[in-house]
């Protein structure tokens, strides 16, 4: 009898932990916690201070950042022909200044990029704003529906 009660206890103990699991990895992908797909997600709440410091991408691609000047310059930066994958893109280095578009809608800061000298070609000029004001991302947000390959993350961890 004792067997039977340990087997029943120990099977619900187990189904329980299995469906927090799978409730907890719906709720991330829903939601787009940490357990999420991985991909960055558009955010409203990223002040343009909190953008101020170096980023890093793919391949050695790097953009920095200057608040309140607003001024940026980029290293190995990818012309927009080079999607999706951008590894065997044609780079280019170059400055100019930047805008934060902050929306009411629930699409996300855009960060938009004015070359001062114009570069041959076309360069990614704008970059949606993900996270929050501790850990803010930069991603080419192109396809709602594909993950980006083009993602920035704060170099050094901080600004």
């Amino acid at each position: 009898m004792y067997g039977t009660v340990l087997r029943g206890t120990v099977f619900s103990l187990v189904l329980a932990l299995l469906l927090l699991v799978g409730y907890l990895r719906v709720m991330n992908r829903v939601g787009g916690g940490p357990l999420s797909s991985g991909c960055p997600k558009p955010s409203a709440g990223v002040s343009p201070t909190s953008l101020h410091g170096e980023f890093t991408g793919p391949d050695g691609m790097r953009i920095t950042l200057a608040y309140p000047e607003r001024t940026f310059r980029v290293k190995n930066w990818p012309l927009k022909d080079s999607a999706p994958d951008y590894r065997d893109s044609r780079r280019l280095d170059g400055s100019g200044t930047w805008s934060a578009d902050r929306p009411s809608a629930p699409s996300g800061t855009t960060l938009t990029l004015r070359f001062r000298d114009a570069p041959a070609g076309d360069p990614v000029k704008d970059l949606g704003v993900g996270g929050d004001n501790g850990a803010p991302v930069l991603f080419e947000d192109h396809d709602p529906d594909v993950c980006p390959s083009l993602v920035f993350q704060r170099a050094g961890g901080g600004g």
